[in-house]
Formats: C-alpha cells, structure tokens, sequence
C-alpha cells in the first residue's frame, strides 16, 4: 500500500466484484515482509480466474504482486486472521455548487476521475437536502469559500444536517478538507464534538474574570490607528501565507496506513482545530513543526499538538476530518493515499 498506484489497482479489483481484505498488521510470508494495509486477495470466494486478471491490472497499474501458497504466515497474522478485514467498493459523491471553493472541488474531483479512475458522482449543494444519500458509502465537503466552514453554515440548514448526521450513523462517511471540516464541527454544525481553536481564549477569559474592560478599549483604539505596514504584520502574525509543516501520525491507525510515522503538508490559512477529546487524533502538528516557508512564532505555538487529521464514530458511521485540504492544487502527490485512505479503509477501526 506504500505504491501511490495501489489505490487505483485496487479501485479496478473491487468494482470487478473481486473481494479484497487488508491487513491491519504486519505479517511475513516466504521471507517477504508485509506492512499494514497491505491488500489481500483470497483465492476463496473469488473466482478461478482472478488470479489471472489480478496480474493484468496489476501490470496496468505498475503494482508489484506477490502469490502465497497458503493462508498460513512465518510470522505476524494469518490470512484468516480477524485483523484481515474487508475492503468495501467506495461509492463516493462530492458536494460541489456556490459555497464551494471551486480549485478544491476541481482537485478532488481529477484525483479521483482522471488520477485515480474512482468512480464518484456530484451533488449540487443547492439540492443536497432532497439528495438520496442511501447508494453512497462516502459524502466529500471540500475547501469552502470562507476555508473555515462559516459559508457552508450560512448555506446548510438544519433539516438537511439532519439527514446527513442520519446517513452517517447508518453507516456512512463525511469527509470534510479544510472549511468542509470546519462546518462539522462543534462551531457550525455539530457533526462532531471537534471544535475550532479560537485565538488567546484564555487571555480573555482572564481578561473578563479581572475586568480589564480599559485595556481593551485601549488595544481597540490602538488597532483603529494602526498604520499600513503594521497591519501588514499583524496579519502575517495571525495568518498561515502557505507553509509547508511536518506532521506526527499514528501508523498503527488504517487513515495512516503506507506511512512510516510522519509526512509533510501545506498549510495556509488560520484555520486551527483543538484536538478530539471523544474520537482520534490520527495526524497532528508537533513543535517545532515549520519545514519551510514563513511561520511565526504565535502561530507555530497555536499550531502545535493540534490535529491535522481527526475521526469520530457516528453511530456506524464516522466522520473523517482534514484541517488543510490534502489535495491542495493536486501537486502534493505524497498525501495522496493519506486522503484515499479515508475511502477505502474507514470502516476499519
């Protein structure tokens, strides 16, 4: 699953109704070493001639495949193991429409069509209150206009939120980027208990406690008769221009599955989530996490230890959320599985 092509080979096994499992944990077999999320393909219950067509598509697709000639391992789990777990053909639809930031949008949608071959159908967000959501596994929210969520807010009602929190936890999985994350959490729809990290809350709790109500008039007047150039430094100090940071992530986690423990994002915006206190934080910015580009100092200490990807169950379902699009303009190939991940391994926590 480390081969940026195994998604698509396996997207073309699935939607040939071959079955598929992945491994949630290492395992060896005729001195080869396998790494989690490793995909399996059983000789029971496929029929006689998948291993022919599994070796023509994997040829198409440039994976390497290897056979075995038993179900048992030299080490780690067997293949009938219950930490084999199946992996479900994604039936993916993505939201698109005005609210929704059209180079997000138009990213996801080439990964999946034209990079990737998944099939996936649009639903205007005008229309998605009377949508049936039923045939799909999977509902994208990309980047919104406002890259906190705020516009979809404005657009989405309550009676369509409704719906789709009923879809989740029937089994199906929200996958918000940026604003698409931002609407689903505490702060705007209340999809998941996530909640967005707001600048210095402490600093104005202790304001209010201690009646500083002078020092604010006094910071307000100063901000009123700020010249150009420092409010040009007041918000490069409260705005992330476009940085590329490292982040943490748990590889024993199946959102993490074909990493080895870390990876590299761009990140802009000021967007922050505070960590998921009743779900999983499965990828997050450390200390220190500025590899390049500009970054201040408030800003990295805002930044760190808060999530870049985090899950929550719904019911049977899940919510699965991105703090910084990961598809960004589609030229940061390297988080390409972490996104694919989430479509074709959610079910397995």
């Amino acid at each position: 699953w480390d081969h940026n092509a195994a998604p698509k080979l396996l997207f073309r096994l699935l939607k040939r109704g071959i079955r598929a499992r992945f491994a949630t944990k290492p395992f060896e077999v005729g001195g080869r070493y396998y790494k989690r999320g490793t995909i399996l393909v059983p000789a029971g219950g496929n029929a006689d001639s998948t291993a022919t067509l599994v070796d023509r598509e994997a040829r198409r697709a440039g994976v390497a495949v290897y056979a075995a000639q038993s179900g048992l391992t030299g080490s780690g789990i067997d293949f009938g193991s219950d930490r084999m777990l199946p992996v479900r053909l994604p039936r993916v639809a993505i939201v698109t429409g005005d609210g929704v930031d059209a180079t997000s949008f138009g990213a996801l949608w080439f990964l999946l069509d034209r990079r990737y071959e998944i099939d996936c159908s649009i639903l205007p967000l005008a229309s998605l209150g009377s949508a049936n959501l039923a045939p799909f596994t999977a509902l994208i929210f990309p980047d919104d206009y406002s890259g906190d969520g705020s516009t979809y807010g404005s657009l989405i009602d309550s009676l369509t939120t409704d719906r789709i929190e009923r879809w989740v936890r029937n089994g199906g999985t929200f996958i918000g980027l940026k604003g698409g994350a931002g609407w689903a959490t505490a702060d705007h729809s209340g999809l998941t208990s996530l909640a967005i990290k707001v600048e210095d809350a402490d600093k104005d709790d202790d304001k209010e406690e201690n009646g500083d109500d002078e020092d604010d008039e006094a910071e307000a007047l100063k901000e009123q008769f700020m010249t150009t150039d420092e409010r040009e430094r007041q918000r490069r100090i409260e705005e992330i221009p476009g940085t590329i940071l490292r982040v943490e992530l748990d590889p024993g986690h199946p959102l993490a599955f074909g990493y080895e423990g870390n990876a590299r994002v761009f990140k802009s915006g000021d967007l922050i989530f505070e960590p998921s206190e009743s779900g999983r934080n499965v990828a997050w910015y450390p200390p220190m996490a500025r590899v390049s580009g500009y970054l201040s100092v408030e800003n990295e200490e805002r930044l760190a230890r808060t999530p870049f990807l985090a899950v929550e169950s719904l019911g049977r379902g899940r919510c699965i959320l991105y703090n910084e699009d990961p598809n960004f303009r589609l030229f940061w190939f390297g988080l390409n599985r972490l996104f694919l991940n989430s479509l074709f391994f959610a079910g397995g926590y």
